[in-house]
């Protein structure tokens, strides 16, 4: 469900030092306040498979950033916003995570790809990778689409892809392209597996 009848602010993070280091894994791994009670937005179901250590090491480069810019204040949410809230229609952060699937599990050899993949594809394509229901993009289904290399483009260029998508486009430029070849490698090998699977699993 859309949230554009209410405008909603995300805090300005640079200026953290309100929180603790704690408070900030638990905004980040789990949507929590630091009152314990839910964000509305925080995409933590992306972040939940994050592991002590690289939740740490993003909260210190958080904490590394030269403070500048304005404290954001969230404005009061509007009626729609409010009442979707009340009646259960839409659901804050906390309850998504705690119902929210995982991508499937295929096996060990692919378990670092799968990590990845939670942590890197799922803000688009869902935290199971199945797309739809709410989510921008569609299953992440790469097998009969891409051999390695044209991949390897596809996820430092956002070029390369079956039709015209600019969300991908403009996430491949902004973050993905940051990963490593191994990294990207890694999530080939996994999603290539996944839908080996996931096809052995239908009916014929």
């Amino acid at each position: 469900m859309s949230l554009s009848a209410s405008t909603l602010m995300a805090p300005n993070l640079t200026r953290l030092s309100q929180r603790t280091d704690a408070e900030l894994d638990a905004a980040l791994r789990q949507g929590l306040r630091p009152d314990g009670r839910s964000e509305l937005a925080m995409p933590s179901h992306a972040y939940a498979g994050l592991t002590d250590r690289e939740a740490a090491s993003l909260i210190a480069y958080l904490r590394s950033l030269p403070p500048s810019g304005e404290v954001l204040v969230q404005p009061p949410y509007g009626f729609i916003l409010r009442m979707n809230l009340s009646t259960g229609a839409l659901k804050v952060q906390a309850a998504r995570h705690a119902e929210a699937p995982r991508p499937l599990d295929v096996d060990v050899k692919t378990a670092s790809g799968r990590h990845l993949a939670q942590i890197a594809c799922a803000q688009c394509h869902g935290p199971d990778l199945t797309g739809g229901q709410g989510y921008p993009a569609p299953d992440l289904t790469i097998r009969g689409y891409y051999d390695r290399a044209p991949f390897r483009t596809v996820m430092r260029t956002g070029e390369g892809l079956p039709r015209d998508m600019k969300l991908m486009s403009e996430t491949a430029s902004a973050s993905l392209s940051h990963l490593t070849d191994g990294e990207i490698d890694a999530l080939f090998d996994y999603l290539i597996a996944r839908d080996t699977k996931l096809a052995s699993k239908k009916p014929q």
